[in-house]
């Protein structure tokens, strides 16, 4: 990122070849659209390249793009003015590892479900430390609040979505 802030245009490109997937999956768990999640993807880039005279290391480099996928991602869900549809694209939710076969697809389509149905705190945040693998702290540092908000906005999601999904899990938590 030095070399990205001092307009080597080349360190850029290999900066946005190493994150652009990463950030993607990111973007389409809290947009669940893939045209959106790649707009969003596009304007951070954008955004770092614009601003990369600025940059100044307070955290990971994933946890700066990540921190300006979010609020691209905000503005995204704000300009929609409503959560994504109902419709939502069952790929958002990765690679679950369940049977194969028709009752799979069927939880994946309740899954995708049960996300759409969070709001888009507790959607972030489940994107985060489920598909991308951010710690509660590198979180907090993305989203903007505490490590406890944090924490209980996971809970409250993943309680959600058990509840939501209980006739998948035959009882068991």
């Amino acid at each position: 990122m030095r070399r990205v802030a001092g307009g080597d245009a080349s360190s850029f490109e290999r900066l946005v070849k190493a994150h652009q997937q990463r950030l993607g999956r990111a973007a389409f768990a809290i947009l669940g659209d893939r045209c959106a999640a790649q707009d969003a993807v596009q304007e951070t880039m954008i955004r770092v390249w614009r601003n990369r005279a600025g940059y100044r290391r307070q955290s990971s480099l994933a946890v700066y793009l990540h921190k300006i996928l979010r609020n691209i991602c905000i503005d995204i869900l704000r300009e929609r003015s409503s959560k994504p549809a109902v419709a939502w694209d069952v790929e958002a939710v990765g690679e679950i590892p369940v049977a194969g076969g028709a009752a799979a697809c069927e939880l994946r389509e309740a899954l995708a479900w049960g996300l759409a149905q969070l709001p888009e705190e507790q959607r972030t945040i489940v994107a985060l430390s489920e598909y991308e693998g951010f710690t509660y702290q590198e979180i907090a540092e993305i989203v903007g609040c505490p490590y406890g908000t944090v924490a209980s906005r996971k809970y409250a999601a993943m309680d959600a979505l058990r509840r939501s999904l209980r006739q998948w899990l035959n009882g068991e938590e």
